[in-house]
């Protein structure tokens, strides 16, 4: 035959970052004061919010960027932050 041995255990795992944008979030949260914490444990698994649109957020980000409600929280202490899209 003309086909040769070729190892492919050794490739990337390209999938992550497809699966990342189309809205497999990483639990984690950026405060505007620069710290960046997890989701709380009681919040997990993470559960999406329903949309309506899907459509490109125009900034690289999921089309989750675009759901402010869901992406935009607020601690109990009133410190400002976002999700992780």
């Amino acid at each position: 035959g003309i086909g040769s041995r070729k190892i492919t255990y050794r490739l990337r795992d390209w999938l992550f970052s497809r699966q990342r944008y189309w809205g497999e979030p990483i639990p984690v949260i950026h405060w505007e004061d620069g710290e960046t914490t997890l989701v709380p444990e009681e919040e997990l698994p993470l559960l999406l919010p329903k949309a309506t649109e899907i459509k490109p957020s125009g900034t690289g980000e999921s089309p989750l960027a675009n759901l402010h409600d869901w992406v935009n929280v607020t601690d109990e202490n009133g410190r400002k932050g976002r999700r992780e899209t």
